[in-house]
């Protein structure tokens, strides 16, 4: 046996290992030399309406995603510590299939063998991205090298899953090294305000945005900066003429972080502004039902209209700050556009 060919096997044990849930498996091919990056093969195999046979294989899901997407903390440890990359991409192709058993022709094969321009297509820019998605997608179906020959339904390429963040696996991918991007603060902020990476409505999840400020606070260094420091806000990353930050940079990243806590912070006045409206309508509606059941008004009847008064006053309270929120919101925005514009001309 070549040393290649020992090293795929234990990368295919290592695989079949994470999708069995079994730690010791995994720590067992691990200690052996297989790749903590190791990912699936997949397979297709279609026979045209010409006769012609077509092959095509791509790599799929890597061992950490099988991890993560099963939620399995104690495997996701073991494969960073040995040497797993927490940035690395995770993304991975489906398979199409035959529909009504017609055969494919060659520009159907060359086109659209797999669903790369599926909506729910998987691609993220690293294993924390992943770890916040939520909602439906679907994932190959299981071994370390899927074969699929002349598929005629669904089910033949793929299986369907609900991803869905779990608090442990976000804290051990942070802790294993990963860097807070800019993509997984946006996907906390959706979870915060319950929307999926898919734009799916999911359960709202404030916790995760909260964990990623957390670790960077406790992770970031020091940005000095020419100017006061609002007490309320980070200072803007400074660019030199020229230069821009790396997408890493803990000052970008700190301030996309605040950027987008501004945003929910925005939306969560616009939800205390329509409760209170709707609780100022309910005590207005009531005070009208009494006027035309009884012809007295609640202000020389019974009743009280100092809940009307306070909910009212309230509510312009609450206007203002979401006012001074939107003003502080747009200036944040400012900031990160010319930052973002100042990156991309860095980079050309």
């Amino acid at each position: 046996m070549t040393a290649t060919s020992a090293a795929s096997r234990l990368d295919d044990s290592l695989l079949e290992a994470v999708e069995a849930r079994s730690l010791w498996g995994v720590r067992s091919a691990l200690e052996g030399g297989a790749d903590p990056n190791a990912r699936k093969s997949v397979t297709l195999t279609m026979t045209l309406n010409n006769g012609e046979t077509r092959h095509d294989t791509r790599q799929a899901e890597s061992v950490l995603a099988l991890a993560i997407e099963q939620g399995l903390v104690e495997i996701v440890q073991a494969i960073l510590e040995k040497g797993g990359n927490p940035h690395l991409p995770i993304s991975w192709p489906i398979a199409n299939w035959i529909v009504w058993d017609v055969k494919w022709r060659a520009e159907t094969w060359d086109q659209d063998r797999w669903r790369d321009h599926d909506h729910h297509r998987v691609q993220f820019p690293d294993a924390l991205s992943f770890a916040l998605a939520a909602g439906p997608t679907d994932m190959n179906p299981s071994g370390a090298r899927v074969k699929m020959v002349n598929p005629k339904r669904h089910e033949h390429t793929s299986r369907f899953v609900i991803l869905e963040p779990r608090r442990e696996v976000v804290a051990t991918v942070l802790r294993g090294g990963a860097i807070v991007s800019p993509s997984a603060l946006t996907l906390a902020l959706n979870l915060a305000q319950g929307v999926g990476c898919w734009d799916d409505d999911v359960r709202p999840e404030p916790e995760f945005l909260h964990m990623l400020q957390d670790h960077m606070g406790r992770t970031s260094v020091s940005v000095s900066a020419s100017e006061p420091r609002s007490p309320t806000s980070p200072t803007s990353p400074t660019l030199s003429r020229g230069s821009a930050p790396a997408a890493e940079d803990p000052s970008v990243i700190s301030f996309i972080a605040h950027t987008l806590s501004e945003r929910l912070r925005i939306s969560e006045v616009d939800a205390e502004v329509e409760e209170e409206s709707l609780t100022f309508a309910k005590i207005k509606g009531q005070e009208v039902a009494r006027v035309l059941h009884t012809g007295t008004s609640t202000s020389t009847g019974g009743g009280s209209p100092q809940r009307g008064h306070d909910s009212e006053a309230k509510i312009e309270s609450l206007k203002r700050d979401l006012e001074e929120e939107r003003a502080h919101m747009k200036a944040l925005e400012e900031e990160l556009r010319a930052l973002r514009m100042a990156m991309g001309k860095s980079a050309t």
